[in-house]
């Protein structure tokens, strides 16, 4: 039953870092918009960086589902 528990709140882990990732993601298209909108190059630089955070993040995401396959 342990293994069963453990398993369920992993799961709910990787809920929680998909719709943060999801959240990110969101806002990131947003201030891009708007970006755009005022030709902002800082911020547009800003965003780029900010857009490798987020690919780590779904590294990351990648290799958790996979361990909890594994598991």
């Amino acid at each position: 039953m342990e293994i069963r528990t453990a398993y369920h709140r992993r799961m709910r882990e990787i809920q929680d870092d998909i719709l943060a990732m999801g959240s990110m993601v969101g806002k990131a298209l947003l201030r891009s918009i708007e970006t755009l909108k005022s030709r902002d190059v800082q911020a547009a630089h800003q965003i780029v960086a900010d857009d490798q955070k987020i690919n780590q993040k779904r590294f990351e995401f990648g290799e958790h589902c996979i361990e909890l396959i594994a598991t």
